[in-house]
């Protein structure tokens, strides 16, 4: 035999490569296994070839040719390292308010600025599995026999693919997939200024708030400062009012009142508040 080892991969072909050296040749070789008597094909005056399709478990064979029969040899299957499905536990952000998910074969992913993601492989004849981000490279963590995990949170766009092997064979999935991030933005807040046209200490404010996620609290924050003897600032006064928000809104409008006939101002006092 012309092959330097009788070793394939579970499941996959493999081609048998035999010469034969005589002064007579024969015209037809037949290989025997336990499935049946198999013609050999002939690709030269003493050379021959044989293809084991897809071949499962180690496969016993010899051959026969003008009445000689060969020594029993065998074509030995290495275990193959399989994914067989894998799953995905989806862990949104408290503020996006979208309820925890479990996603099953699906690796493309789109999801919001911060959002867990654990990955659940159910795998056969397997001993790693790596995960590649782009230039980064991640061990899953063996959890039993056949299953491993491994987490990420999502911070940015990324490709990503995964490799699988065992002690015998490594095999990196030929296929890409993209987690793609919804960034978190900031809130967007408009407020306009009014001014009592009888009394300009009375401030009120009109404005809307937007974001993509709702809202769960709103404030008008206000510091009074005063000078002491040195002409420095110091703060006299510093709190807040709570503005009312409808939980889960996305998109609101609201209005505030300052009275700052309420607040003890000396001349040369300062009030800042947003």
């Amino acid at each position: 035999m012309q092959n330097k080892s009788l070793e394939v991969v579970q499941y996959e072909d493999f081609e048998l490569k035999l010469q034969i050296t005589g002064d007579i040749l024969p015209e037809q070789v037949a290989i025997v296994t336990a499935t049946g008597t198999y013609t050999m094909q002939k690709s030269d005056d003493d050379a021959f070839t044989y293809v084991f399709n897809k071949v499962p478990a180690n496969t016993d064979f010899h051959f026969e040719a003008n009445g000689y029969q060969s020594k029993e040899r065998t074509l030995t299957v290495v275990p193959k390292p399989t994914l067989l499905n894998f799953d995905i536990n989806v862990n949104y952000p408290d503020y996006t308010g979208i309820k925890d998910e479990r996603l099953q074969n699906t690796g493309d992913l789109l999801v919001p600025e911060g959002t867990n993601l654990e990955w659940l492989f159910n795998t056969e004849n397997t001993d790693v599995i790596e995960l590649f981000f782009n230039d980064q490279k991640m061990n899953a963590v063996k959890d039993g026999k056949s299953s491993f995990t491994s987490s990420r949170k999502a911070m940015q766009n990324e490709v990503y693919k995964i490799g699988i092997g065992n002690t015998q064979v490594y095999n990196r999935d030929t296929i890409s997939y993209t987690i793609t991030v919804i960034p978190d933005e900031f809130p967007q807040i408009t407020a306009e200024q009014f001014k009592d046209s009888t009394d300009n200490k009375f401030l009120y404010f009109i404005g809307e708030i937007n974001d993509d996620y709702g809202f769960k609290s709103m404030y008008f924050k206000y510091k009074v400062e005063g000078r002491d003897a040195a002409d420095n600032y110091f703060v006299k006064e510093e709190n807040k009012d709570v503005l009312s928000v409808p939980s889960g809104v996305k998109s609101n409008r609201y209005t505030h009142s300052f009275d700052l006939r309420a607040k003890t101002l000396a001349p040369g006092d300062r009030v800042t508040y947003f």
